[in-house]
């Protein structure tokens, strides 16, 4: 019997298989990327996002809680993403890491719980969550994993070898849902139907699946299933590059700024622009109490500062639409800023830097701040 694998080992080897097989599928994704906008740069957003939480990851030293590992990498991975589904795939893994918090080995239970807590954060990242898309699959997952835990039952600490046959049907079944609501997509949003194609955020996120199940599981990631995906294997003849390009930018950046100038912030970019996506990167302080942003002495006096650092994505017609509008909640930092029509290089190469895809990157100067 395979072993299979609950610790740390199973979430490195998980991001690892991710980064692999996005790898592989990355021209593929890209190809089929429609919505929300026709910029073929999904595969590529996807494959550098989930390289950044397993470099973060790897060089962790191993201890028992999975969910500050999980966490700590799903951060920095969320500093650096780029699109609408690297921000998102990012919020997910850190909802997820939350989740897990003094968790040392993946159980049914405690996988189907953080499965639905990165749905949620992905959920409420955005201002407008779309169906037919990466949130429909994550949904479909989750409702299958927490259906599959429970009809489980818990177990004790003695059943260790049933827990984690458990723990594979939990993920199987995750997945298994996941793919089959990652084929509906093309029904669901018109953007698909038109040209009979799946949702590229979808697929990633079933493979990103695929790849846990076969870390946790110990066998191969299975990428037959994929060939029957409506348009994703043969986009030729779809005619996606027939489609306009979209005019404006995407702008991301990092920004510091309370919960309620944060709402304000939300409120004035949706009025502006599209795909808002925003999180707070910082832990909770509760959870985390040695995290550099927590006031302690704030803390002592029954207040807590309440500033928090803010992962920003916004689709605008110029930069300065963007900026302006943030710069009022707080100086924004580590901002890049992408033509939606520069079709597949909207996110900055691992090796080359944003500058290698020609996008306009703003990183942080000496003293730690920039724009």
């Amino acid at each position: 019997m395979t072993e299979i694998r609950t610790g740390f080992s199973a979430l490195e080897e998980w991001l690892k298989h991710s980064v692999t097989e996005l790898t592989r599928q990355q021209e593929a994704l890209n190809a089929i990327n429609v919505f929300p906008v026709p910029d073929g740069d999904t595969g590529t957003n996807l494959v550098a996002t989930m390289r950044t939480a397993h470099e973060t990851f790897a060089t962790q030293e191993p201890h028992a809680d999975l969910g500050h590992h999980l966490a700590v990498a799903a951060r920095q991975a969320l500093g650096s993403a780029q699109g609408n589904s690297g921000s998102l795939i990012s919020v997910f893994l850190l909802g997820m890491g939350e989740s897990l918090a003094g968790i040392e080995h993946l159980s049914a239970f405690a996988l189907a719980e953080s499965l639905e807590a990165g749905r949620l954060r992905a959920w409420s990242a955005l201002s407008e969550p779309v169906g037919g898309t990466i949130l429909s699959v994550m949904a479909a997952a989750s409702q299958a994993a927490r259906t599959h835990a429970s009809s489980q039952g818990r177990r004790s600490r003695q059943d260790r070898e049933l827990e984690a046959l458990a723990l594979v049907g939990t993920l199987e079944a995750a997945w298994q849902a996941s793919l089959v609501e990652a084929q509906h997509t093309q029904s669901r949003l018109k953007e698909l139907t038109d040209i009979a194609v799946v949702d590229a955020g979808a697929v990633g996120f079933v493979i990103i699946i695929n790849c846990l199940l076969a870390a946790v599981g110990g066998g191969e990631v299975d990428l037959e299933p994929y060939k029957d995906l409506p348009g994703y294997q043969d986009p030729g003849g779809l005619g996606i590059e027939q489609i306009p390009a979209t005019d404006g930018v995407e702008v991301v950046c990092t920004v510091a700024a309370s919960a309620l100038d944060a709402a304000l912030m939300r409120a004035a970019l949706d009025a502006v622009g599209e795909s808002v996506v925003m999180s707070a990167m910082d832990p909770a302080p509760e959870r985390d109490p040695e995290y550099s942003g927590y006031n302690h002495a704030s803390a002592s006096q029954g207040r807590v500062d309440d500033s928090l650092t803010w992962r920003v994505h916004v689709h605008v017609p110029t930069e300065s639409v963007a900026l302006d509008i943030i710069s009022k909640a707080g100086e924004p930092t580590d901002v890049v800023v992408t033509p939606l029509s520069q079709v597949g290089a909207a996110a900055p190469d691992h090796d080359g830097g944003a500058e290698a895809c020609g996008v306009e990157a703003r990183g942080s100067n000496e003293s730690g701040s920039g724009r």
